[in-house]
């Protein structure tokens, strides 16, 4: 169900269709209603602040720099330790392709640094970028989402 993007915007990294994506929401909350062990997936939202307020992906997270995606996921052992035991799936989702990569370089980069020794194994081996951000995903999966869509030029004005 992942593939490797042959989109050249997201580069050799590891992306999720809107459709697998909505296959593997649908799984979980089976899963959740059956009382059975569902996968743990954890979407991060790496649009601007704004623009996630408009509308997101239920249960994601809006983490829109470098240091809050380190400290998040690196920032202390406990919480490392604990996402790694959950064998959690990671999904980036915006809608600039090239902002999406920079958040899934970051954290692979980060990665593989704390790992240099062990490599290839890794704190957090899958990481995803969802193919054509939320804007399509949205389009496609309104009941997934709360709210709607706020375009990035959408911008609030003071």
């Amino acid at each position: 169900p992942w593939t490797e993007s042959e989109n050249h915007d997201y580069g050799h990294q590891n992306t999720i269709s809107p459709d697998i994506m909505n296959q593997l929401l649908l799984h979980k909350e089976k899963c959740k209603n059956q009382n059975l062990a569902s996968p743990n997936v954890l979407i991060v939202d790496c649009r601007f602040k704004y623009e996630y307020e408009g509308g997101h992906i239920k249960n994601a997270i809006n983490i829109n720099c470098k240091s809050d995606l380190e400290k998040s996921f690196f920032g202390s052992k406990s919480t490392t330790e604990s996402l790694m035991k959950q064998k959690t799936i990671i999904i980036f989702t915006v809608n600039l392709a090239k902002k999406e990569a920079s958040s899934y370089s970051i954290l692979r980069g980060t990665d593989r640094h704390f790992n240099e020794e062990v490599y290839p194994a890794l704190f957090y081996p899958e990481i995803y970028v969802l193919e054509n951000g939320y804007s399509e995903f949205f389009k496609k999966y309104p009941e997934w989402c709360v709210g709607g869509y706020t375009k990035m030029n959408d911008m609030p004005q003071n």
